[in-house]
């Protein structure tokens, strides 16, 4: 698992990717949701993350999250949506990203996810 330092007002943050539970969009910023319920939001657009991120580690749902496949209840492909198996949050899948998880799926998250979908 790759490692993160952030500048914070208290200084740097240093974390594992995989505390991290999902990274969402706020306009030109992103919101970093970690498991012990703490965020941060940093000037950095989610697409940067999608490029730092380990590959597979992390799945683009629709325009505003990233969510870290390791803290993913379940897919399910009939309802398009995703449940969360920190909080048990749903989220929708967009319809492009579905087509996407429809037609190539990354490995890890066939092996990880797949066996828990509902679809």
């Amino acid at each position: 698992m790759k490692e993160f330092s952030f500048k914070t007002s208290k200084g740097l943050l240093v974390c594992s990717e995989k505390n991290i539970i999902k990274i969402t969009s706020i306009s030109n910023y992103s919101k970093i949701f970690f498991e012990d319920n703490s965020t941060l939001v940093i000037a950095k657009v989610l697409k940067w993350f999608e490029t730092i991120v380990t590959p597979g580690q992390f799945i683009r749902i629709n325009q505003s999250v990233l969510l870290n496949i390791d803290h993913v209840k379940s897919i399910d492909l009939k309802n398009k949506q995703v449940i969360s198996g920190f909080n048990d949050e749903i989220f929708r899948i967009s319809k492009s990203r579905m087509t996407m998880m429809k037609d190539n799926p990354p490995l890890l998250m066939q092996e990880q996810l797949y066996n828990k979908t509902v679809a």
